[in-house]
C-alpha cells in the first residue's frame, strides 16, 4: 500500500501526528476482535442480544469478551495480552485538539510508557467506532460513513493518530467490500469524507472477515496552526449478526 505519509503537509513541514501503530499490535486488534465475535455469536445466550440489543449493549459484551482474551481466559491470541494492551475501554473520555469531550465506542491503548515519538500517551490508541447496520432503518451504510467515519475525518476521533478503526455490527445482508464501496464512490461522500473514494484490502490478515481500508485527509491544523495531522487510514470490520 502507498505510503499516505510520504509527502510533506501543505507548508512542507512533516506531518504532527503520532507514529504509526506497529504492524503486530494491529494484525493483534483485528485477530482479537474476530476472536471475541466469534465468543458471542457461538454462543446461544448472547447470540440473541447481538440480534436485538443496541450497539451499546453489543459493545460491552464486545469489550468483556475482548479482555478475556487479553487475560488469556480463552481464545488465545499472539501478542493480545496483559504485557501488551491494556484493558479495552468503553465510552472513555477523550478530548480532541478543539478541547471537546468525546466518547470513542471502544479504545485499544498500549501497555507501559509512551510509544517512542508519542509526547503524549493519553493522544495514543486505537479508537474504534460502532456502528449497527440494519435493512429497513436509518442505520444503513450511509449513515456508517456520515456519522462514523466522519468522526476520524473531523478529528473528534484519532486526532493525534495516523489510524482508526470502523466496526458494523451487521443486521443486514449488506457486506464488505461491494456496499460500502459503492457507498464511499459517490460524489457527495468523497466530499464529505475528504477521500478518493477508494476502498483496499488489509494485507495484515487473511482471515474472513476481512479489514478493508479507506484514506482521508485531514486539512485542519492543530492549535496554533502550525502543524496538521496528515491524512488517517480507516480500517473497517464488519462483523455480522
Amino acid at each position: 500500500m502507498t505510503n499516505i505519509f510520504a509527502e510533506p503537509s501543505g507548508k512542507g513541514e512533516p506531518w504532527a501526528s503520532n507514529p504509526p501503530f506497529d504492524r503486530r499490535h494491529l494484525r493483534a486488534i483485528e485477530q482479537a476482535l474476530r476472536t471475541a465475535w466469534d465468543m458471542l455469536h457461538n454462543n446461544h445466550s448472547t447470540a440473541r442480544e447481538l440480534s436485538a440489543e443496541r450497539e451499546e449493549r453489543i459493545s460491552h459484551l464486545l469489550r468483556d469478551a475482548l479482555n478475556k482474551i487479553r487475560e488469556r481466559k480463552t481464545g488465545g491470541i499472539r501478542g493480545y495480552d496483559c504485557e501488551t494492551f491494556e484493558r479495552p475501554q468503553v465510552g472513555a473520555e477523550i478530548v480532541t485538539p478543539d478541547g471537546k469531550i468525546r466518547k470513542p465506542d471502544i479504545v485499544f491503548a498500549l501497555s507501559g510508557a509512551p510509544r517512542p515519538g508519542v509526547s503524549d500517551g493519553m493522544s495514543d490508541g486505537i479508537y474504534v467506532e460502532c456502528k449497527i447496520i440494519q435493512s429497513g432503518t436509518k442505520k444503513n451504510v450511509a449513515a456508517y460513513c456520515r456519522d462514523g467515519i466522519h468522526r476520524f475525518v473531523e478529528g473528534s476521533y484519532a486526532a493525534w493518530m495516523r489510524e482508526g478503526m470502523m466496526v458494523a455490527y451487521v443486521r443486514s445482508s449488506q457486506s464488505l467490500p461491494a456496499d460500502l464501496d459503492k457507498t464511499l464512490r459517490t460524489g457527495t461522500m468523497k466530499d464529505h469524507l475528504a477521500s478518493d473514494g477508494e476502498l483496499r484490502r488489509c494485507t495484515l490478515t487473511v482471515i474472513d472477515p476481512r479489514v478493508y481500508i479507506s484514506v482521508h485527509r485531514r486539512d485542519w491544523p492543530y492549535p496554533g496552526g502550525a502543524q496538521y495531522p496528515g491524512p488517517i487510514e480507516v480500517r473497517h470490520l464488519w462483523l455480522h449478526v
